[in-house]
């Protein structure tokens, strides 16, 4: 075996001991889909069932004048707005699980756009914090058409070492102008390997032949 062929199979060593499978685990949401408020049709509220309203939010059953197919998933949807009476429009949620180390953490849902908005819609933003620590926001990743819902996802890695590990998560969903609706969130969290005893000798040995073979005479 030469010396390429040798540091080759060290690499591929390296990648197998590293490349450990890791996979993605839900984080459970009370309430994710705002199913668990019932409404007549078009009916609303500003209190919703294991959530907490902030300023002008609440949750509601639209219908097709609203959205072009109504709910996406089941009959009612979140939604958040500004430029009414109440200012600031947002919805939270704390969750019972900390944050971890060397996680990968995906929010995502769906969020839609009416039909019958009356105010000028802006957009809106979607975070992940770690008690009052705001980890990861996107600002409108996704604009969707009127009357139709997309689905939008946010995505944070959270280090090796933290000062809010452990820190409670808390998803938080907010309007910056007009009405912004939202339905089925989620959250999961994925763990990153970590580089095990035979993958550190591997890598010592690949970085042994790449001396070697720097040091050896050219023919």
């Amino acid at each position: 075996m030469n010396t390429l062929e040798r540091t080759s199979g060290l690499a591929a060593m390296v990648a197998l001991c590293a490349g450990g499978v890791a996979f993605a685990s839900p984080i459970a949401i009370s309430n994710a889909g705002f199913e668990d408020n019932e409404f007549a049709p078009t009916g609303f509220s500003r209190e919703i069932v294991a959530w907490t309203t902030v300023g002008d939010a609440g949750a509601f059953r639209p219908n097709q004048t609203m959205f072009t197919n109504a709910a996406p998933e089941g009959l009612n949807v979140a939604f958040v707005q500004v430029g009414w009476t109440l200012g600031t429009g947002a919805l939270e949620q704390t969750l019972d699980i900390g944050l971890q180390a060397n996680t990968t953490y995906t929010l995502s849902g769906l969020v839609g756009r009416r039909l019958d908005n009356p105010i000028a819609w802006t957009g809106y933003t979607v975070s992940l914090w770690a008690g009052d620590e705001r980890l990861a926001i996107v600002d409108t990743p996704v604009a969707p058409a009127m009357g139709a819902f997309e689905s939008f996802s946010l995505n944070f890695t959270s280090a090796e070492q933290s000062v809010f590990e452990g820190e409670l998560l808390k998803v938080r969903l907010e309007a910056k102008n007009g009405q912004t609706a939202f339905d089925a969130i989620t959250l999961d969290a994925t763990p990153i390997p970590a580089a095990g005893p035979a993958a550190l000798a591997a890598l010592a040995m690949l970085s042994a032949a790449g001396r070697s073979r720097r040091s050896s005479p050219r023919a």
